[in-house]
């Protein structure tokens, strides 16, 4: 029994290499809102709004800490303020409760790397997110679960959409596997946009383990997730038209990381194309090879159980 254990764990690492959240510090996408001048847009409707006074766009050290907060999460839950905020918090409270259990009971794709956050949104630091988010005043409390770079992971709740189910419903589409079958349509969800500077771009890839940066972790995302069957979008704010090649990115260019002299900032376009991989697969290789590990390491403890009954 142990050694089965032992090789579930061992395949579930190898075929669930990188979750939805993950893919959310990849690929990006349509903003919420588009800012001209001194005018904001939120595309989903064509509502505009207009910023007054030293009112900032941007959210400044607000969004920053959002920011922060979706890279040590793995989600963040905005809550905008309104008339049933006590009903907001249990419902949240339940939801993160739930899905830390589900992880607990190996119920999720994978075990959660890092908590679920609660981050109240200030109105008047950050109007343009308020807005972005469909917030208004005399509406009732609301909640918007982002991931990664400040994707969505469903629609905004809410008023009577708002409840535990549906919060964990959201939750629990971060922590899948992108290498699932759930139709694709959270590839088109929309974002509020977010301060993402080197230090920000750093600390996530010390966080994840990979630089959201890399042509090759693109690649790789791409390869995955072409398998993925398409679907409906669900009530989520996505773009207005359907992604291409998963947000335009070409992996027949992708031949190596960008150099050190690069501008972090820029994209990233390599003189030589790659050529198409031949023969074995490479994950299928490495596949195998765990498999065998595994295999070998539960013959080792069968005979040595063996023996030591003997004995």
């Amino acid at each position: 029994m142990p050694a089965a254990a032992l090789c579930l764990s061992v395949l579930a690492s190898l075929l669930c290499k990188f979750t939805i959240r993950d893919v959310g510090f990849v690929f990006i996408g349509e903003p919420l809102v588009r800012v001209t001048e001194s005018k904001v847009s939120r595309l989903g409707d064509a509502a505009t709004m207009v910023l007054v006074d030293q009112q900032s766009a941007d959210g400044g050290a607000h969004r920053r800490a959002l920011a922060q907060a979706l890279l040590e999460s793995t989600a963040v839950v905005v809550m905008l303020p309104g008339d049933n905020a006590h009903r907001l918090t249990l419902a949240i409270d339940g939801a993160r409760q739930d899905i830390e259990l589900m992880s607990d009971a190996g119920r999720l794709a994978r075990p959660l790397d890092d908590p679920v956050t609660l981050f109240p949104l200030d109105v008047q630091a950050d109007p343009c997110a308020a807005f972005a988010l469909g917030w208004s005043p005399g509406r009732p409390a609301g909640a918007a679960v982002l991931y990664g770079r400040g994707r969505l992971a469903g629609p905004v709740l809410y008023g009577g959409q708002l409840d535990r189910e549906s919060i964990l419903d959201q939750l629990e589409l971060v922590a899948e596997s992108c290498e699932c079958d759930r139709p694709r349509d959270w590839l088109q969800a929309r974002h509020l946009p977010l301060p993402w500077d080197e230090d920000l771009r750093r600390r996530a890839t010390s966080r994840l383990g990979f630089d959201p940066h890399s042509p090759r972790i693109k690649a790789e995302m791409e390869r995955i997730l072409a398998r993925g069957p398409g679907g409906s979008t669900a009530g989520l704010p996505t773009s207005t038209a359907e992604p291409d090649t998963l947000m335009g990115y070409d992996e027949v260019r992708i031949v190596s990381e960008p150099t050190s002299g690069q501008a972090s900032g820029a994209p990233f376009s390599p003189s030589v194309p790659a050529t198409t991989p031949q023969g074995f697969p490479r994950k299928l290789f490495w596949f195998l090879i765990g498999l065998v590990v595994v295999v070998l390491v539960g013959v080792g403890m069968g005979m040595s159980q063996t023996n030591d009954k003997a004995a």
